[in-house]
């Protein structure tokens, strides 16, 4: 009978070692967690060179220096994994907290993604579920960016691109099959604070002064229990005071309201705009008891009546060339939309 002999490289053999001599320094360290950490060390000339140099910029020793890379060593390679893993549960416990969701509702989300109750209840299970697809699907599902469920980025959220300017119609079909999803969908435009709103050319504006608008897509629906999962869905932004991306934004509000869509406009604090913009923050708690602030529904027509506001603008969007072929879309989309019952208009 022949002996199949399995080979390794260098590097699973290094691993391999490393792994190892992690296991003995964790159980050491349990076991003589007191133990001094004092004792000589020798290296080679170039090492003490640099030793000296940074303990010279740094206005320490060289004891010390070379002491907080040696820890800095130890944690990355005893605690490293284990400490981005114990961030990646935590990350996901904020999107369940972000969202004023119980543990059970979550389980009720997640359950589709493999994830259960009691792994929630058990961040050592958790963190065996938690697989590179899990994250994407959970990343998606919650409307957050991969890299940073993963703790590969600082950035939370980012404004999906394409999305409305040059392409109402899709803006369009999205709504219209976020609307019969069984979802309930509103259309929010967020500024900020300070944006002139009545600004309608850029000439003259600093582009820090330009009104800028964030559009975002609220989805709700309700899980058993009685509680509602909410997510939000970033689009780019866009310059309020650019006339074309002012068409388009007026054009995917006007859709909204013909297929029965809220939409309401949020001001907010000009730093938190910002934040949101960059990704820093999320929406659940920026937007939790928020009342309406402006109302985009103003400058497009609704139920036979002009808009209230700049109707001579809307007028040239009807009329303009640009826009006859998303119009017709339009059209197409809502022939095609069933019939609403009370509630849902």
């Amino acid at each position: 009978m022949s002996i199949t002999r399995k080979s390794f490289s260098l590097q699973q053999i290094i691993y391999r070692l490393i792994g190892a001599a992690n296991q003995e320094a964790r159980a050491a360290l349990e076991s003589e967690p007191d133990k001094p950490g004092r004792f000589p060390v020798q290296v080679r000339p170039d090492t003490r060179a640099f030793l000296e140099a940074y303990a010279k910029t740094w206005g320490g020793s060289i004891a010390s220096v070379a002491g907080a890379i040696l820890d800095g060593v130890a944690m990355t390679q005893m605690h490293g994994a284990e400490a981005a893993m114990r961030g990646t549960v935590e990350r996901l416990s904020l999107l369940i907290e972000e969202h004023d969701l119980s543990y059970p509702a979550a389980a009720e989300i997640l359950t589709r993604f493999g994830i259960t109750l009691a792994d929630l209840s058990s961040p050592d299970a958790l963190r065996g579920k938690l697989t590179a697809p899990r994250l994407e699907s959970i990343a998606q599902e919650f409307c957050v960016k991969y890299d940073w469920l993963a703790g590969k980025s600082s950035t939370m959220t980012s404004g999906e691109l394409h999305m409305w300017y040059k392409a109402a119609d899709k803006a369009a079909e999205i709504l219209w099959t976020g609307k019969h999803s069984g979802e309930d969908v509103k259309l929010i435009l967020v500024t900020g604070a300070s944006s002139n709103l009545e600004a309608k050319t850029e000439d003259g504006l600093a582009a820090r002064h330009m009104p800028h608008v964030l559009p975002v897509i609220e989805r709700r629906r309700a899980l058993p229990g009685g509680e509602f999962f909410t997510r939000y869905e970033l689009w780019e932004e866009g310059r309020w005071s650019y006339w074309r991306a002012r068409h388009y934004l007026k054009l995917v509000v006007f859709f909204a309201q013909k297929c029965h869509i809220h939409v309401i406009g949020y001001r907010i604090d000009d730093d938190a705009y910002d934040h949101l913009v960059a990704g820093k923050v999320l929406c659940g708690s920026l937007f939790k008891h928020r009342n309406v602030t402006w109302y985009p529904d103003d400058y497009v027509p609704y139920a036979g009546r002009p808009p209230a506001k700049d109707p001579q603008e809307w007028a040239t969007i009807e009329s303009s060339d640009d826009y006859h072929w998303t119009f017709r879309r339009f059209n197409e989309i809502l022939s095609e939309m069933p019939t609403l019952s009370a509630d849902q208009t």
